[in-house]
């Protein structure tokens, strides 16, 4: 059987796993939707020389299960740039590994959620430069659990819709080896409403338009072997925004937040990797961008609050050359005031799934995850690595 076979029929059991998982409601699956970062794993290919420019066009459709939106498709169609685009020299063996791209990607999910936007991410002047930039526009059907750990939301979360567009822009340069610092801005538009029939019948719907524009540094130290299934290394990765009236928002906060990722090859079949978060916020932090917890377990924004910590670790092995299964899990904490994070109680989760290779070249896998929360379970559909 050929790859282009192999990738068919695994995509064919994906497409039965989704509509059997929508149809029980028991499939749910991670819902943050970050443009950049789904076309960072879906492919590293299209590198050769002296090809055309339709021959660099990648479509990577990906679909999704998610416990607010429902089942749905991601599609992206990217542009992938030559080594010599943005001043790179071709002849500099490091510039091989630099993938630029720039592309489209929509959205749209069973609940009438839908999406749509551009994106790019580039390496410039033999990566002495980086940038990623994305604009888009979405409407969503979600729903909201409350703030903290006890909320009363928690197991009936209040429906709401949001009417968002989105900016966001990153543009850092080299300061040491594998270090990189520079200016981020982030400009959102928010029209939401917020449905309180589901509390009561009684209640109306409201509608309200709001605005968050924040301004910050963003860097990374990155040394890890492969931008899209790492063996060994580390990824540091870190920024701090402030949110003001005066850059024309209509709310006064700050943000920060750091992440450390670790990856360990022990064997060619075994890989452990890890990861730790923290996000702290202060001042008028609406619910929409507090901190929340990225585990598996349980749906996406589940547990917010002003500041937020976790800590995780991913068992990896390949059990053939195309097929693997992982083990994970994770403990994590929110918290109103930083003093009190590691004071509340502890969410555990955890999990297995199965892998499938999709592409030995980009090293890219399809995987099929169980997670487990304190009171969920959760089915998760993923091409690429959770971290």
């Amino acid at each position: 059987m050929s790859e282009n076979q192999q990738r068919m029929w695994a995509t064919i059991i994906m497409f039965a796993c989704f509509f059997i998982g929508s149809q029980t409601g028991v499939c749910r699956a991670d819902g943050d939707a970050r443009f950049v970062e789904t076309v960072d794993d879906a492919s590293d290919a299209v590198q050769q020389k002296n090809v055309s420019f339709f021959d660099r066009l990648v479509f990577a459709p990906v679909p999704m299960v998610n416990p607010t939106l429902g089942a749905g498709l991601t599609g992206v169609v990217m542009y992938m740039h030559p080594e010599d685009d943005f001043w790179n020299d071709p002849g500099n063996e490091a510039n091989e590994e630099l993938h630029s791209m720039t592309g489209v990607a929509a959205m749209a999910t069973s609940n009438e959620s839908w999406a749509a936007g551009m994106f790019h991410k580039g390496f410039y002047a033999n990566d002495r430069f980086r940038g990623t930039a994305y604009l888009a526009y979405g409407e969503f059907n979600l729903k909201y659990y409350g703030v903290g750990n006890d909320s009363a939301l928690r197991n009936n979360p209040l429906k709401y819709s949001a009417d968002v567009t989105a900016f966001q822009g990153t543009f850092s340069a080299r300061i040491f080896d594998h270090w990189y610092l520079g200016p981020k801005i982030k400009v959102f538009n928010w029209d939401f409403g917020v449905d309180f029939s589901s509390l009561h019948p009684v209640l109306p719907t409201l509608h309200h338009s709001v605005k968050t524009v924040g301004l910050g540094l963003a860097g990374e130290r990155d040394t890890t072997n492969d931008s899209v299934f790492a063996t060994a290394g580390g990824k540091l990765q870190f920024d701090f925004m402030s949110y003001n009236e005066a850059w024309g928002g209509d709310y006064d906060y700050s943000k920060a937040s750091t992440s450390y990722a670790h990856y360990y090859g022990l064997t060619d079949r075994l890989v452990v990797s890890g990861m730790a978060e923290l996000n702290f916020s202060d001042g008028n932090t609406p619910f929409f961008d507090m901190p929340f917890l990225r585990l598996r377990g349980f749906p996406y924004a589940e547990y917010i609050d002003k500041q937020s910590a976790s800590i995780q670790t991913e068992i990896k092995y390949k059990l053939t050359q195309r097929w693997g299964v992982n083990l994970f899990g994770g403990l994590g904490w929110v918290a109103d005031e930083p003093n009190q994070l590691f004071k509340n109680s502890t969410i555990p989760t955890g999990g297995f799934g199965v892998r499938y290779l999709l592409s030995e070249k980009e090293t890219m896998y399809l995987s099929t995850e169980i997670g487990f929360g304190p009171n969920s379970q959760a089915v998760y559909f993923r091409v690429g690595e959770w971290f």
